[in-house]
């Protein structure tokens, strides 16, 4: 057996599996098998691969801040425009920020928070105060029985030329949450020969207003 024979062998045994494979290569120059030994090794000893260490060390922690809020109710975040919030947590700075929500009946409130590193902070109608909800329980048939697929919309009361334009889905039970303020509820039969039914209502803090509708195809009877 020849030196390097000799010396290839005793560096091939158990736990000097890196050494030898560093100067196998460079003796022998075999592509690729330094590199699946190191790997093999570090998976026996519990250590990371150098890809997984690489893309661990260079990733940032996402910051994020989501909305749970009625339709209607629109935000501003600092400096930024005022809109409709995001429907799903959006990436945001770590750190304090300063959040505005508006509704058109003239509800607004401004709170500060504060957002940690790597959070996702969801803001609800309980963080800002003066933006309390209610609940809205309809139980909505047709006088003839026509099948229906009833829809409701709000928009500002006291205004005859108001347009109902935002719509609210309609949830188990014919339940609506609705922002605690005075407002227009239109509630549409979605059938096209059954009519609908229009109320101003004062809404106030954590109600349940319950309507019952008999929608016929001119008018609406309200209980």
């Amino acid at each position: 057996m020849s030196r390097v024979e000799s010396l290839s062998t005793r560096l091939l045994r158990p736990w000097r599996g890196v050494h030898a494979c560093v100067m196998l290569s460079a003796a022998a120059s075999v592509a690729g098998g330094c590199n699946e030994m190191v790997e093999s090794m570090r998976e026996r000893l519990g250590q990371p691969s150098d890809g997984v260490g690489a893309a661990a060390a260079g990733e940032a922690e996402v910051t994020r801040l989501a909305f749970d809020l009625v339709p209607g109710v629109s935000v501003q975040v600092d400096d930024g425009e005022v809109g409709a919030p995001p429907t799903e947590a959006t990436e945001i700075v770590a750190g304090e920020h300063m959040i505005t929500a508006r509704h058109r009946c003239g509800r607004e409130s401004t709170i500060t928070v504060v957002v940690g590193e790597g959070d996702t902070k969801t803001l609800g109608h309980g963080d800002f105060p003066g933006m309390a909800t209610a609940t809205l329980r309809l139980q909505i048939s047709a006088l003839h029985g026509q099948p229906l697929a009833p829809t409701l919309r709000t928009g500002l009361a006291d205004d005859g030329a108001a347009v109902a334009d935002i719509e609210h889905p309609i949830g188990e039970g014919g339940e609506v949450t609705l922002l605690a303020c005075r407002q227009r509820v239109v509630v549409g039969s979605g059938h096209p020969d059954v009519g609908g039914y229009r109320e101003d209502l004062d809404v106030d803090a954590g109600a349940v207003i319950e309507r019952t509708l008999v929608l016929a195809p001119d008018a609406v009877s309200a209980k």
